[in-house]
């Protein structure tokens, strides 16, 4: 499988259960299987995680992803990304 800057192969610092992509535009909930859409708060871009606001400007991301704990039907849904 080759990767590409759009799969979901990073995490988000602090919420390991959050994939990302390398632009910080594609967000995956691992825990409720649902993607996250970025909406606008008070002027500035991001993603709502439970009750905290995390700004797309300032996500840091962490390590890339080790695919191979994931199922293959979710590795071919993330490869989509």
């Amino acid at each position: 499988m080759q990767h590409t800057e759009n799969d979901l192969n990073y995490s988000i610092k602090g919420y390991d259960f959050i994939k990302c992509n390398k632009q910080n535009t594609t967000f995956y909930n691992n825990r409720t299987g649902r993607f996250i859409k970025s909406t606008k708060n008070g002027g500035s871009y991001g993603i709502w995680v439970g009750s905290n606001w995390l700004t797309l400007s300032k996500i840091e991301q962490e390590d890339v992803v080790d695919n191979s704990h994931m199922s293959d039907d979710l590795k071919r849904l993330l490869s989509q990304f």
